[in-house]
This record gives structure tokens, C-alpha cells and sequence, in this order.
């Protein structure tokens, strides 16, 4: 990370996602401490971190970094086993390697779960249990924690131990009873080659009563992706896990 690049993550990146006034944080990483930038490109405020307060928000910070560098490390080395005796990969141009490091990290992205998030969640509040009030089930952002639950229920194939709240708020993912028994429709859920390859998922495997909902994938950029299922009711839903459901 340099100046250049945190400009161009600025302009680029974070820019878009930004709708109104807005404080940006950062560490005190030379390249970070780009006030002039931040105003110019964003009209945002920066405010540095503190001295030695970084370490005060690392377990949060690793739990999101871990699963996702671990799919990255296992998709790097899946690439190194396909391609590795077919081509001379050091021929490759810049440019192509840079186009190759950009798809493997969205195909990484792709890999880490809404279940993931909520784990982490969970493992912050047990080592800091004053983020219970802000990252918890009941936290006051969380504006449909029934919706939230039971879609981690069916990520862990505990759909049996569903309450009628929480099944009644995931019904639009519920398999029709027409298509339950068709092998054609969900039988077989739909895996990227990658998934296949480090055996993430068992292929052959018992038709479920909810759709796939690995699409469900956390993102904090999408604020009315709920809608589709929740309708009206979500209004300004702001939950820490909030749902790309555009694949639908």
C-alpha cells in the first residue's frame, strides 16, 4: 500500500459506497495519513487512529481477514495444480497477473459465508462483550435479527430447530413442494469449480427444503438487498450482516 494506491482505492473503490457525510478511520500507515486526498476526493473526515489502538480492533479485523486469505491461499494453490505443468506462468504479462489476483480475490470473497460472519461476530463478543450491544443478535441495527437467524440455521443444516418466527421470515427460500422432488432444480446446487475442487461442498447430497443460500453473501455496500424478501418492513435496514441477494 502506498499514496497512489489508497488515492486510488479512494476514487475508485469507497467512493461509490458513500452516500452521505461520513468519518473515515484509518491507522497511522504513512500512506493512510492523506487528509488532503480524503477532503478532496470523498468530503469526508479522516481521523486517525490513536498510537497502540490498533491492537484493539485486530480480532475483528483477523476474524474477517482469516477465512478470507485461507479461500484465497487454497483457490492460489488450486490454480498452481491445474495450471502449473500446462503453461509457463512466469510468461504471463503484469497486466495478466494483475487480472488474475483480482479474480481470485472476488472468487475468495464469494467463498466466505453470511455463517462465517456471524462466527466471527460471535467470537468478538465472547473476548469483548461490550460489542454484544453493537455487533450481537439484538443490537438495535439488526432490523430483522429473525430473517438473520434463520438463514445461519440453514447454513448450519439446522433447519429442523427453526422457530415459526424465523421460518415464516425466510419463506421466499423455501423450495417449492413442486420442485422439492425435481433433480433437475435442487438436487444438485450449482458449484463453481473452485468449490468442487477443495471439496467444500458434498455434490451428491439430499435435495433441501430451503434454496442455496451461500448466495446470501454479507456485504455492507447493498442496504435495501432485503427488500426482495422483507419488503416494505425493512425501511433503512442496517444490520452488520445485510444480504446480496441480486443472484435470486
Amino acid at each position: 500500500m502506498d499514496a497512489r494506491v489508497w488515492k486510488q482505492f479512494l476514487c475508485s473503490v469507497l467512493q461509490d459506497g458513500i452516500e452521505e457525510c461520513s468519518v473515515v478511520l484509518v491507522d497511522n500507515f504513512e500512506s493512510h495519513m492523506s487528509v488532503q486526498i480524503v477532503n478532496e476526493e470523498l468530503g469526508s473526515h479522516m481521523c486517525p487512529l490513536p498510537p497502540n489502538s490498533t491492537s484493539v480492533c485486530q480480532p475483528l479485523d483477523v476474524g474477517v481477514m482469516v477465512p478470507f486469505k485461507r479461500h484465497l491461499r487454497e483457490l492460489w494453490l488450486f490454480e498452481e495444480m491445474v495450471e502449473g505443468d500446462d503453461e509457463d506462468l512466469y510468461s504471463l504479462t503484469a497486466q495478466q497477473k494483475r487480472m488474475a489476483m483480482i479474480k481470485r480475490a472476488v472468487a475468495a470473497r464469494d467463498l466466505c459465508s453470511l455463517l462465517d460472519v456471524r462466527q466471527i461476530f460471535d467470537t468478538v463478543i465472547e473476548d469483548y462483550p461490550d460489542a454484544d450491544a453493537r455487533l450481537g443478535r439484538s443490537a438495535v441495527i439488526v432490523k430483522n435479527p429473525a430473517f438473520e437467524d434463520g438463514i445461519v440455521k440453514v447454513l448450519l443444516g439446522s433447519e429442523a430447530s427453526l422457530t415459526s418466527v424465523e421460518a415464516d421470515a425466510i419463506k421466499a427460500l423455501r423450495v417449492s413442494q413442486a420442485s422439492q422432488g425435481s433433480e433437475e432444480d435442487v438436487a444438485v446446487p450449482v458449484f463453481s469449480l473452485a468449490e468442487r475442487a477443495l471439496k467444500k461442498n458434498k455434490v451428491l447430497r439430499s435435495p433441501g427444503v430451503y434454496k442455496d443460500c451461500r448466495f446470501l453473501r454479507p456485504t455492507a455496500l447493498h442496504p435495501t438487498c432485503a427488500s426482495a424478501f422483507l419488503g416494505n418492513e425493512v425501511g433503512g435496514w442496517g444490520s452488520p450482516l445485510q444480504y446480496d441477494i441480486e443472484e435470486l
